[in-house]
């Protein structure tokens, strides 16, 4: 027995092939919009190559870009069909290929479904290696003079500013290892350490959040800003200071100037 059947005359069957031909086209947009997704997300993950764990993580953009080009060849060949239905003479050529195509069609939608099931899956594993990656790099952060790993430095530094982010989890992850090149540390220098030590050790008591606990956590640190940020801030201290003194040097100048007297003989 025929399920939902209906009755076509010549102009349902016209308004019905040209409905199915607009969502086939709509298809093949929305299959042309996950083509450019996942060639988006494959150029932007090979641009970050240097920082991630493995290559594995390439399965999700290969997955979309296969499965956008399926679906625009799919949905274009369905649209053909649709459009050619319109003429009888034209229609009899495709009528053989009806009951093949619809079984990949269902074949489709059931593999698009499980790539969708483990792109979601492998969500996790792609995050995984990019924290992997990241951590390892930023080992080499000051291996600036090191052939291979001289680009790291500047490598991460434009990942952390696109995304404004700090580290790995957190700017803690920098106190975790040395990111300054030896040469620019002297490590013999015994007033260095001191000076370092007394840093940490200063900002550290001063940020207790309860005095009466001597066990409590405490943050300490070098600079309480970005380096950037505290050249910055330096540099904009001396700016003032230089026009306050140009203020002063102005008013000490017109004091010292006497006043003019008129005299009359």
């Amino acid at each position: 027995m025929a399920m939902m059947k209906m009755k076509f005359n010549l102009r349902k069957r016209v308004k019905l092939a040209q409905g199915i031909w607009l969502l086939n086209w709509c298809s093949v947009l929305a299959g042309i919009a996950l083509f450019t997704m996942g060639l988006y997300l494959k150029i932007e993950l090979r641009r970050r190559s240097e920082v991630m764990d493995n290559a594995e993580s390439h399965f999700v953009p290969n997955s979309l870009i296969f499965m956008g080009a399926l679906a625009c060849s799919l949905n274009a060949f369905a649209g053909k069909i649709c459009y050619d239905s319109l003429d009888p003479a034209k229609y009899a050529k495709w009528k053989p290929m009806l009951k093949p195509y619809l079984i990949i069609c269902l074949l489709f939608n059931v593999f698009i479904f499980f790539i969708a099931v483990l792109c979601l899956v492998t969500r996790g594993p792609l995050e995984s290696t990019l924290a992997h990656g990241l951590k390892s790099g930023m080992r080499y952060y000051k291996d600036t003079d090191t052939p291979g790993r001289c680009f790291m430095k500047k490598t991460i530094d434009l990942l952390q500013i696109e995304f404004k982010c700090c580290g790995n989890n957190g700017y803690r992850d920098w106190f975790e290892i040395q990111w300054v090149s030896n040469r620019y540390l002297d490590f013999s220098s015994k007033e260095m350490a001191d000076m370092i030590g007394l840093r940490v050790l200063h900002t550290c008591l001063d940020n207790i959040s309860n005095p009466e606990d001597p066990e409590c956590e405490s943050e300490g640190w070098l600079l309480e800003k970005s380096l950037k940020e505290t050249i910055t801030s330096f540099l904009g201290v001396l700016k003032n200071l230089f026009k306050l003194n140009q203020v002063q040097n102005a008013e000490g100048d017109g004091g010292d100037k006497a006043p003019a007297v008129a005299t009359v003989s």
